[in-house]
């Protein structure tokens, strides 16, 4: 229990330093900032994924293929909330502008 709370604890301050240079740098320019980000993002799941095969006693290509499937499942799920989320509050939004011009 405690690696995993170890883990967990690594990635947070991993993305806590990430999200702080964007912010900072979004100040300046926010095309490079979101450019930083792209190539510092992967890292986050690299840093944790070297922790969990630390954590889990498991054959080595076992732990690769069923941590990337739960990434995989949870991108799509996180996409899909997203995007329902979006689209929702982007019609009500459209919805109440075209509404105020009539």
């Amino acid at each position: 229990m405690n690696t995993m709370i170890s883990i967990i604890g690594a990635r947070g301050i991993y993305d806590t330093f990430v999200f702080l240079i964007v912010v900072i740098l979004g100040f300046m320019s926010w095309g490079f900032a979101l450019t930083v980000l792209a190539l510092l993002s992967p890292l986050s799941v690299y840093i944790q994924f070297a922790s969990y095969q630390g954590c889990v006693n498991m054959a080595k290509d076992k732990k690769v293929y069923a941590y990337f499937l739960a990434k995989v499942c949870m991108g799509i799920i996180s996409f899909l909330v997203a995007y329902l989320l979006i689209r929702s509050s982007l019609s009500t939004l459209i919805g109440s502008v075209i509404g105020g011009l009539w």
